[in-house]
């Protein structure tokens, strides 16, 4: 990847567009071979209770909000509609490590792109259920068979019925991992789906009382855009077919 970065300043230089095109395809081809060695140490470090979180009291819709438009960004060359509806009426409160549960929601978006078809739309939607925080992520995809909808968060299985494209293919650890996070919340993950209608996957976060003047109204997602090594660029550079030069 370093290689790949001196050789675009001097494609740049040149206009070289053809060599730059190439180049960022090696690029995407890098973030997919780190996507995998990052998914294979986060999963190992959720099982085995050796991941460290960093818990703050933060306002779940601005955040919800932020990564919203933060993931917009990178979808803007896709045909994939991405929308964030806040059903609160008030500021929602929750004790959550930001990164981790960014990976978590990020892992569950990539999925519904993989089994959705271009030009369909992902919903996400915050709620509250008496004192729990709900965060309703819902596509329009290919669905789930009832038959294997109890193996889903299994590492490393896939739902794909025909064999797909290298590039399309995952490892079967986005579930999974995003069950360790919610679950290291102390909250839940519920997962609905229906072949050929789509899936719906729910996560639950509790309240907490948001008196303590600690509490942090809004959160920085600048730094997944500006991160070239952050899991916005791991997982959705391929996906979003982003190009580095």
């Amino acid at each position: 990847m370093n290689v790949s970065a001196i050789l675009a300043t001097r494609f740049q230089e040149v206009e070289d567009y053809r060599s730059l095109e190439y180049l960022n395809y090696i690029a995407r081809c890098c973030y997919s071979m780190l996507n995998t060695s990052v998914c294979m140490k986060e999963y190992y470090l959720l099982v085995n209770s050796q991941r460290e979180f960093s818990m703050k009291k933060l306002s779940l819709n601005k955040y919800l909000a932020n990564v919203t438009i933060a993931l917009k960004l990178f979808f803007m060359k896709t045909d994939f509609q991405l929308e964030f509806k806040d059903n609160c009426e008030q500021p929602i409160i929750t004790n959550f490590d930001e990164d981790m549960l960014s990976l978590a929601i990020f892992q569950i978006i990539a999925n519904s792109c993989n089994f959705s078809p271009r030009g369909s739309t992902i919903r996400l939607v915050l709620s509250q259920h008496n004192d729990s925080a709900v965060i309703t992520i819902s596509d329009e995809g290919s669905g789930i068979d009832s038959n294997l909808i109890h193996r889903v968060f299994e590492p490393f299985f896939s739902i794909h019925a025909s064999p797909v494209p290298e590039e399309d293919m995952g490892m079967g650890l986005g579930l999974p991992i995003a069950k360790k996070i919610i679950e290291s919340h102390n909250g839940k993950i519920i997962l609905n789906s229906e072949l050929h209608k789509g899936t719906t996957i729910m996560l639950t976060l509790p309240i907490i009382d948001d008196n303590d003047s600690q509490v942090v109204l809004s959160s920085d997602t600048t730094k997944y855009m500006t991160d070239k090594f952050s899991n916005i660029y791991l997982i959705f550079a391929n996906i979003c077919k982003i190009n580095l030069y």
